[in-house]
């Protein structure tokens, strides 16, 4: 444990929010040692909420796409045109 983790070992709050499930880390993480390594200092002593639906992220996304050219609003930096 390095001093940094050891001042904060119990003393700190620490949130982690991903979409992938445990067994989906080793492919991000590229090694099975570092994947067990890190999910067992992350899940030591913690609360695992588990949440159900769709990503907001993805729902806007979609809606997004789904628009017509016209009513999307203009992006940043962009000028609006006359017609």
């Amino acid at each position: 444990m390095t001093i940094r983790h050891a001042h904060a070992y119990e003393r700190t709050s620490l949130i982690v929010t991903t979409y992938l499930p445990f067994e989906a880390w080793t492919e991000v993480l590229g090694s099975e040692r570092l994947t067990g390594a890190t999910l067992d200092r992350l899940t030591h002593r913690c609360r695992i909420i588990e949440t159900k639906g769709e990503n907001y992220r993805l729902q806007d996304a979609k809606a997004r796409t789904t628009r017509s050219p016209k009513s999307v609003s203009n992006t940043v930096g962009e000028t609006p045109t006359s017609s």
